[in-house]
């Protein structure tokens, strides 16, 4: 038993070293970043696509936030699958609410927009059965835009962005060598503080390193020029694909551009979820990654090695109960308690790196001041969520998002079954869980 107590303490020390290393470079080259440069001359014609499928809870907090956008040159494009969709008639009276405000003057002008929202709803007509819906709507949408619009941002409808949003993602495609710019999502925890909020915002606060070193997109928050879609046969790869983003790194690099990371486009969300909701999202994230990016391998181990605690965790109980001295536990658990208190002070640490970023964006903080007491007390309870996620992704065959189910083949996506979006009312379930 001694022996496999030594092996554990060991496995904790290697990993604590690695998350360290990995820690330190992220908060380098965030440090080493400096402010995105925003040339007021640089007015690509853009168009914002938003694709919808059930009313998400931040849908009317998104739309005004598009309307407050300090870059101007854009049109809205709001896709959904169906025409029935209860989250078209929010939609349309948030944007048409904005419109009569602005048109009258009832409101203080927000900056940089003083007229209303150009905005135009789609209706999927059939769903591609080889890629995930959302796919199918950015294929659609882009397949309706007009000839001079020359870049295309996606953005997720649970996403509030800051004023200067759209101005610093779009800034680094003036650059002929960049690609696809991207931002990524910050969680904070809820002021109704339900542990599954806080699960997901503990995962994330570590996913957003490896999205960062790992160079994966998000496509709640994207930009990528029109050329790039048509030159790289984007919406070919989208239509045999589960997601959009994720694959978008190679597809770049086949092209001989780069992925532009602005440090602060930082889209935060302070919605509420369960816990089976967020290993679902979890889940589902790791499955983006298993299909579509060259780094999944250190993505996978990296979700295996969050497990190691539960092992500690056993052989402790084994030695308690069956071994000679309880010595081997006593060490191990000492180890174990330390390397919990490690990770916590990393996680304080990618927290307090996200305070800056969010401040130099302009962001105003949540007035929720004990979120560190949250992450403490969801930072076991998602190791092991993680660790179950992983093993989950790896084994994959099927999975829903937002109410359809996909088949998971070796090299190929199939849509099972379509089915119009069905209210949470209807469903039984509560409202943030939607996914």
């Amino acid at each position: 038993m001694n022996w496999i107590a030594s092996i554990c303490g060991f496995g904790l020390l290697a990993t604590a070293i690695f998350q360290a290393a990995y820690f330190a470079i992220f908060r380098w080259k965030v440090a080493s970043t400096s402010s995105q440069t925003i040339n007021p001359d640089f007015q690509p014609r853009t168009a914002i696509l938003l694709c919808l499928r059930g009313p998400d809870p931040s849908i009317k907090h998104c739309l005004r936030a598009l309307a407050a956008q300090t870059f101007t040159n854009f049109e809205l494009h709001l896709v959904t699958d169906c025409a029935e969709d209860p989250v078209i008639g929010i939609a349309e009276e948030v944007l048409r609410s904005l419109s009569n405000d602005q048109a009258k003057g009832d409101e203080e002008p927000s900056p940089g927009k003083h007229e209303p929202i150009a905005y135009h709803f789609h209706v999927l007509p059939t769903p591609i059965p080889t890629c995930g819906l959302k796919n199918s709507a950015l294929i659609h949408a882009i397949s309706q835009l007009p000839d001079d619009v020359s870049v295309v941002a996606s953005l997720d409808a649970d996403a509030v962005v800051s004023p200067n949003w759209l101005a610093t993602l779009i800034a680094p495609l003036e650059n002929p060598k960049v690609g696809i710019s991207t931002g990524n999502r910050w969680f904070r925890i809820p002021t109704n503080q339900k542990i599954g909020s806080a699960v997901r915002a503990v995962w994330n606060a570590a996913a957003v390193v490896q999205m960062y070193l790992y160079q994966i997109p998000w496509g709640g928050s994207l930009a990528i020029r029109r050329d790039v879609i048509n030159k790289g046969g984007m919406l070919d790869k989208w239509s045999n694909a589960f997601c959009e983003d994720t694959l978008l790194a190679q597809a770049v690099k086949e092209l001989g551009l780069v992925v532009a990371r602005p440090v602060e486009v930082v889209v935060v969300n302070e919605e509420s979820t369960s816990c089976y909701s967020a290993f679902r999202w979890i889940r589902r994230q790791l499955l983006t990654v298993r299909l579509h990016h060259s780094r999944w391998p250190l993505v996978m181990l990296h979700g295996l090695s969050v497990g190691l605690p539960l092992v500690c965790l056993l052989v402790i109980v084994w030695d308690l109960f069956v071994g000679s001295s309880g010595q081997a536990a006593t060490n191990l658990l000492a180890g174990l308690f330390l390397f919990e208190l490690f990770n916590l002070g990393l996680l304080i640490g990618i927290h307090q790196t996200h305070k800056i970023l969010l401040r130099r964006a302009g962001d105003k903080e949540s007035s929720h001041t004990n979120e560190l007491y949250w992450y403490a007390m969801a930072l076991p309870l998602t190791q092991a969520i993680h660790f179950a996620a992983t093993i989950s992704a790896v084994l994959a065959r099927k999975v829903s998002w937002r109410q359809i189910e996909y088949r998971i083949g070796k090299s190929k996506i199939e849509l099972i079954e379509y089915r119009p979006f069905v209210s949470d009312a209807e469903q039984g379930v509560e409202q943030h869980s939607i996914d």
